[in-house]
């Protein structure tokens, strides 16, 4: 039985990350328009260009996000929220329409947007398509999905969407201008 011998080399590459390096990991710009006032986006769309988008509003639902530094001529709003299944929207929801309604009844544009724009604020947009536009949870969902099509709110999100739509439906019957 001979004996082997094994050789390792471990070479370590410690020069500075350039900006590209660090760019790699950050998402790609990613901002749809839903309607002809709200669009959908990441924390790099929100950085970006939003004169050329008509962008007059900008509504962060995350933590993690920085704030933007706004001029006067954007409106800017944070809510935060975690990505996890177990965070709760409802609490959320009249704040985040207010602030919708505001750019819609002001000729304006508003862009929700969160780390990815996947999760949390295709919730909040998904939920304004329901309550506004009295829509069922699949067809705000459908409609969102086909002008956005890498959206996926976390599971604790949809089942609070459903549940939203139970409390659309239990309005609608008891008094249907009622709501937020």
């Amino acid at each position: 039985m001979g004996t082997r011998t094994f050789s390792r080399s471990l070479s370590l590459n410690l020069k500075p990350l350039s900006d590209n390096d660090l760019l790699k990991d950050a998402p790609l710009p990613t901002i749809v328009r839903i309607t002809p006032y709200l669009s959908l986006g990441s924390e790099t769309d929100a950085a970006g260009d939003l004169k050329s988008m008509g962008i007059t509003h900008l509504l962060n639902v995350s933590i993690s996000s920085p704030n933007i530094p706004i001029t006067g001529l954007l409106k800017y709003k944070k809510i935060p929220l975690k990505d996890q299944a177990n965070e709760d929207v409802s609490n959320v929801l009249p704040e985040a329409f207010t602030f919708i309604d505001d750019a819609r009844n002001n000729n304006g544009h508003v862009l929700v947007y969160c780390f990815a724009g996947i999760s949390r604020s295709v919730t909040i947009t998904v939920a304004y398509m329901m309550v506004r536009n009295n829509m069922p949870f699949e067809e705000a969902y459908s409609f969102v999905k086909t002008r956005k099509s890498d959206i996926s709110p976390n599971i604790g999100f949809i089942g609070q969407l459903h549940q939203l739509e139970q409390s659309i439906c239990e309005k609608a019957t008891s008094d249907p201008n009622e709501f937020f």
